[in-house]
């Protein structure tokens, strides 16, 4: 599999992560005047986006609590692309499309210069999955319903995108969904 390009989740400062996976210190954060909404300038993301990266499900929901908008905010395809290599991010996945009601079929908001850096082409949470390389990942959301037809904004399904970046395993995993594209 070629390399595949870094996500903005790996590059996001790890006192983001730290900060975002405490829920005492995102409190205090907000009672100080902290935006909830106020979106990074270097990675285009939330703090909405970082904490579902970091598989902070008690801090997304306190996030949505408090006011953190899911319009323009990406927590699903950011759960789904995150380095954190854990099962646990199926959690962090299902909480975003059962109880928060994430269109596990919206494509990415993110803005063009994060595109140039990071590889993504505004696709859907199973686009992201794939960019991670986690089976398990793509496997849930298609198991949840992900649409194999949907097309990122470079024109690519999910097969194609998986093909383009060497993802043998997702090609497999999609082939079997897809009868006929063997």
């Amino acid at each position: 599999m070629p390399k595949r390009p870094t996500t903005s989740t790996e590059e996001t400062d790890s006192r983001s992560r730290t900060v975002l996976g405490n829920e005492p210190l995102v409190e205090f954060l907000l009672d100080h005047g902290a935006d909830i909404n106020a979106r990074s300038d270097r990675w285009d993301t939330t703090s909405l986006d970082v904490a579902a990266a970091a598989n902070g499900v008690a801090v997304v929901k306190f996030l949505l609590a408090h006011g953190a908008k899911i319009a323009g905010a990406n927590p699903l395809h950011q759960a789904a692309s995150s380095s954190t290599k854990t099962h646990d991010q199926q959690e962090m996945m299902a909480f975003l499309i059962d109880e928060a009601g994430i269109d596990i079929n919206a494509l990415s908001t993110f803005g063009h210069r994060i595109n140039k850096v990071n590889g993504d082409e505004n696709g859907t949470p199973l686009h992201a999955a794939i960019r991670s390389g986690e089976e398990h990942r793509v496997i849930f959301l298609l198991d949840r319903g992900s649409d194999l037809e949907k097309k990122n904004e470079m024109g690519d399904t999910p097969l194609e995108y998986a093909r383009r970046w060497g993802f043998a395993e997702g090609v497999r995993i999609l082939e079997e969904r897809m009868p006929g594209t063997k």
